[in-house]
């Protein structure tokens, strides 16, 4: 008699095919929840997924800003019928709402919660995490963006049991390398990482039992911690900050928190940073002033001075307003504040701004 996969794992508890409770929040766990969907069609892996996540929360979001195809866990499971348990607050759920299983193992893949350990234990083989960093370095919620406004050349994915009581403290059962272009996107530093991270996953769960047996214990050279950022993270210091440093925060933030400045103490989002340069070099230019703009109809580039350059902006918004070209900014902000203000050309800190 051919035995089903269902069949298989209850009379053979803690092998394959796999049960799995998936936990997962953004777009960077929708590449692993895909992977496990789709290797449950033979069966042979993967007999059933099932997702937790908190309530679905877009903040910091603007779909102007952000990928139009931004797609979080919980919407990519509501489409393909994936069954979802809800998360709420610090501990989950209270037991009578446990989900009711039984799994064999756990994925965990940019969750941002601390599971409980009698979470943890409604899976008995084990849990996983993929972490989006060579673990020890940059634990916590934020490795990729720090990676980034770092100016790392090298970053990684490491698959790591899911430690009890602390973040990102498991033992490494798999880790892998990968190399950051100068000019990299944070999204798209999220999709590769993501993509590498679901392959490194499904070889994980192939040899599950062989990776467990040869876990190692993090080394305690080279930890560092990566928190969440604030909106804090992307002010901008036109005086303090280099071109290299705007440019890695404009990567790394610009569809997170976003990087920000001051216009006649009003707040403004700069939306798109150009990689262009000024090339004229007259007196005029090297002795601006931090903050002072330049713009360049030519290329329809607005420039601001910085510590040691002058970086380039193409779209700006002001706070509750639409996104603007630089253009546009040049042609009523720019010239209304040059008419009315001596030093009106000047963009400032918002810590000094009263916005």
């Amino acid at each position: 008699m051919k035995l089903s996969p269902s069949l298989f794992s209850r009379l053979n508890p803690g092998k394959p095919p796999w049960r799995v409770l998936f936990f997962g929040t953004d777009k960077f766990a929708v590449h692993p929840l895909q992977n496990l969907l789709e290797r449950m069609q033979d069966g042979s892996l993967i007999e059933n997924v099932e997702l937790v996540c908190p309530p679905e929360r877009r903040r910091a979001i603007n779909k102007k800003v952000q990928n139009e195809n931004f797609i979080t866990a919980r919407e990519y499971a509501i489409e393909e019928g994936i069954p979802i348990h809800e998360w709420k607050g610090k501990e989950g759920w209270a037991p009578e709402y446990s989900p009711e299983g039984p799994y064999d193992i756990g994925v965990v893949a940019s969750f941002g919660y601390l599971i409980p350990n009698n979470v943890i234990d409604l899976c008995p083989s084990g849990m996983v995490n993929i972490h989006p960093s060579i673990l020890p370095k940059w634990r916590g919620a934020a490795p990729m963006t720090h990676a980034i406004l770092s100016g790392a050349s090298h970053t990684g994915v490491s698959i790591v049991g899911v430690s009890r009581d602390r973040f990102d403290h498991g033992k490494i059962l798999l880790q892998e390398n990968y190399k950051i272009r100068d000019d990299i996107m944070y999204d798209d530093l999220s999709d590769e990482l993501a993509i590498l991270g679901s392959r490194m996953m499904l070889y994980t769960i192939e040899h599950w039992d062989e990776l467990w047996k040869t876990a190692k214990v993090q080394p305690k050279e080279g930890a560092s911690k990566a928190p969440r950022n604030s909106i804090q993270t992307g002010f901008i210091s036109w005086e303090d900050h280099t071109w290299e440093q705007i440019w890695g925060k404009w990567r790394a933030l610009s569809t997170r928190v976003g990087i920000h400045t001051s216009w006649g103490g009003k707040k403004v989002r700069l939306i798109k940073m150009s990689p262009e340069k000024i090339e004229d070099d007259v007196e005029e230019i090297r002795e601006a002033l931090p903050g002072q703009t330049k713009y360049d109809k030519e290329r329809e580039i607005l420039f601001i001075k910085c510590k040691d350059d002058w970086a380039g902006f193409t779209e700006l918004q002001f706070e509750c307003k639409d996104i603007i070209k630089a253009r546009d900014f040049a042609n009523s902000y720019l010239l209304q504040s040059i008419k009315n203000s001596k030093d009106g050309r000047t963009f400032k800190d918002l810590e000094a701004a009263s916005c």
